[in-house]
């Protein structure tokens, strides 16, 4: 079960796994691969489809948030860039 608070809201949504079989395949993709590039540090498909009306507070099965997780991957990203001696 993961839940999905809204910020804007002061109400929560629960979603369980029979709540996504409900949707279609392509969407289940889109999210993974949005949640790859948050994984990732890749910002460019993550900017696009925010500004395309993707939640931020976009949560998968594991209660991962797809910001929070860009956030950590480019936090992890930038501590090893400075660590790295050029």
């Amino acid at each position: 079960m993961v839940v999905d608070h809204d910020a804007a809201h002061t109400s929560s949504r629960v979603h369980t796994a029979s709540n996504t079989k409900s949707l279609p395949a392509e969407t289940i993709d889109f999210a993974h691969r949005m949640f790859d590039a948050a994984r990732e540090g890749n910002s460019e498909p993550l900017l696009q489809a925010v500004d395309a009306g993707l939640p931020v507070n976009l949560t998968n099965d594991k209660g991962n948030i797809v910001a929070l997780m860009f956030r950590v991957s480019r936090i992890t990203y930038d501590a090893l860039v400075q660590e790295t001696p050029y």
